[in-house]
């Protein structure tokens, strides 16, 4: 079914929660809009120094360019079920590998773990600490160079973990998230607890 943007849920969502849209945002009848970062700023710059990919022959990471996400539904969406936590967890900002073909769903409807087909630790979203572990399933495994990719980083709340495996369907009672045995990958298996945030296009060079 496709999303389509309506107005009156965003004025809403401004009256009842406070939402401030960004200026960006008022013009367009997108249901998400994205707005591109200043090289120069130091928003840019936080996450450009991250994106590396560590060890190996694969080539240098160069940032084409960073875009910040808004979705006032699934932030909204997000922001409530952060509330219902009673603060018992943490937020974080990790990595999600995608596709060109995937991203503008997720940018719409958020992630959705029935559509994940690769499942090492658990089967639900993941996520990672790390752009360079995140990375792999940008590129589908295939880096080439000069070819272009996507990349999120993600607002992600985790509250009480435990490891991960490929048969595990959800987290045993009192645990929300799964994760890699060295804690570098956290899957996540209930709808809303993630939001991606921005949106990184990159590009592959060989190394100098």
């Amino acid at each position: 079914m496709e999303v389509e943007r309506n107005n009156d849920i965003i004025e809403y969502l401004q009256q009842n929660f406070g939402y401030k849209i960004p200026k960006f945002c008022e013009t367009t009848n997108k249901v998400y809009t994205l707005s591109k970062l200043d090289e120069s700023g130091s928003e840019y710059k936080s996450i450009a120094k991250t994106a590396y990919v560590y060890g190996g022959t694969i080539g240098e990471i160069s940032i084409i360019s960073i875009e910040k996400v808004f979705n006032p539904y699934t932030l909204a969406l997000y922001n409530l079920k952060k509330s219902e936590t009673n603060g018992d967890v943490l937020e974080y900002e990790l990595w999600h590998g995608t596709t060109e073909s995937s991203l503008d769903n997720i940018l719409k409807k958020n992630f959705d773990y029935r559509l994940v087909k690769q499942h090492l630790f658990g089967k639900g979203i993941s996520f990672s600490k790390y752009f360079s572990y995140a990375f792999h399933y940008s590129v589908s495994n295939n880096p080439q160079i000069d070819e272009e990719y996507c990349i999120l980083l993600c607002n992600v709340f985790i509250g009480k973990t435990e490891i991960g495996y490929k048969g595990t369907n959800y987290p045993n009672p009192g645990y929300n998230t799964t994760i890699k045995s060295n804690g570098d990958v956290f899957v996540k298996y209930d709808d809303d607890t993630f939001y991606p945030t921005y949106k990184i296009r990159y590009t592959i060079k060989e190394k100098s």
